[in-house]
């Protein structure tokens, strides 16, 4: 029989154990809450014991915070949108699942918003088979913002130099209400002189190709004059000597006057003798750049190289090409349109330059979309698309 002192019965010790048991329980229940509430912001006290209403108190700001991303990486994860690095979406689903978490988007932005959010997409037509592959980006990204309440309205212009189009464009957008503007570049003054009338009312974002002397809200494509410094280092590798034409489709499109800067200075570089014999602005359509060289071969100009600073007319300038008889004639272009793609397998081409076409695209929509619903801006005013260098052995 045990020793009870102090006149304690085996009903009183029971009570006791059983009361000590529960309270550390309680304790043990607390201490892993609190593990848990700085990592959600809130105190134990605040956290509910169910697992229901835990998970219904996890946001997006919180897997985030958790993940060390921002909130539109864990959308874009929770969307399997193909623009996320892969340890990051590994990282983010990790933390996802362990706190079960389902997002609610679409009720958020609904909330935010009593009426779907428009944003304008002025681009080019559907003939235009360079401007085709970013509008699929586009379309992309209209289509997963959808839920959020995001409306994309698209509106295309003949060609790019049509400026009075483009402003039509943007005036016509402006009636609809938009909220934020995807503007390819056209650098033109009353372009130019319209964008900047409505930037205190709306964010742009150009993408491309840029405009002079506008202060931009956020710029996505490639760095022109890093473009064109890599062609002109291409054609430096090719070449030791000789004559070279530019051929471009107008230079009012900032990216292909910037590019051809770039090409000129690295070739000025070089100290070879290289010479840029002429700088040929034309529509660079495969009839244009056809007649273009076959005019300049009849006239038995030297041409060793030629740079195309623009994606199109590869097809017309090879053509042209080979009909004259030039067999040594280097070509470099841009961009991984058909015809370029063609010359590049049979050798007329020597190289392209990519520059994540449908990224240039997507990412606009996706910037206005966080800075019209979640208020973050870009964090830089230029954002540059990667540069490719493509012949026939990587395609």
């Amino acid at each position: 029989m045990p020793n009870l002192k102090s006149g304690l019965t085996f009903e009183t010790c029971g009570a006791i154990i059983k009361k000590t048991v529960h309270v550390n329980t309680i304790c043990h229940s607390i201490c892993s809450r609190e593990r848990l509430a700085p990592a959600f912001g809130k105190k134990a006290s605040d956290m509910g014991s169910d697992s229901t209403d835990n998970q219904k108190n996890v946001t997006s700001q919180m897997i985030a915070d958790l993940a060390n991303v921002s909130r539109a990486t864990v959308y874009r994860v929770m969307n399997n949108n193909p623009y996320v690095n892969e340890d990051v979406r590994t990282r983010v689903k990790k933390v996802i699942d362990e706190h079960s978490y389902k997002p609610n988007y679409a009720g958020t932005a609904l909330v935010r918003q009593k009426k779907r959010v428009k944003i304008g997409v002025v681009g080019l037509n559907a003939n235009n088979p360079l401007y085709n592959e970013i509008r699929k980006g586009s379309e992309q990204a209209a289509e997963e913002y959808r839920s959020m309440g995001i409306e994309v309205l698209f509106r295309e212009t003949k060609d790019i130099t049509y400026s009075d189009q483009v402003v039509e464009a943007i005036l016509e957008l402006m009636e609809e209400e938009i909220k934020g503007l995807a503007l390819l570049g056209v650098d033109d003054i009353n372009v130019r002189e319209t964008v900047q009338s409505i930037q205190s009312k709306i964010p742009v974002v150009t993408f491309n190709t840029n405009i002079s002397d506008v202060e931009e809200f956020c710029f996505v494509g490639q760095d022109p004059i890093k473009s064109g410094r890599t062609a002109g280092g291409l054609m430096c590798e090719l070449l030791n000597q000789g004559n070279v034409i530019v051929i471009a489709n107008s230079l009012k499109v900032l990216a292909v006057a910037d590019r051809i800067m770039g090409f000129k200075e690295k070739v000025s570089e070089s100290k070879q003798d290289i010479r840029i014999t002429g700088v040929y602005e034309n529509d660079s359509s495969e009839v244009k750049n056809y007649e273009l060289v076959r005019g300049l071969c009849e006239k038995n100009e030297r041409i060793d190289g030629i740079y195309i600073a623009s994606g199109f007319g590869s097809g017309g300038t090879c053509r042209a090409i080979e009909e004259c008889g030039l067999h040594g004639v280097r070509i470099i272009a841009h961009d991984l349109l058909p015809d370029t793609k063609k010359h590049l397998k049979d050798g007329k081409i020597a190289f392209t330059i990519g520059q994540e076409l449908k990224r240039q695209g997507y990412l606009p929509i996706e910037i206005l979309v966080k800075y019209l619903l979640m208020s973050e801006r870009p964090k830089d005013k230029k954002i540059y698309t990667k540069i490719s260098i493509l012949n026939a052995e990587n395609l």
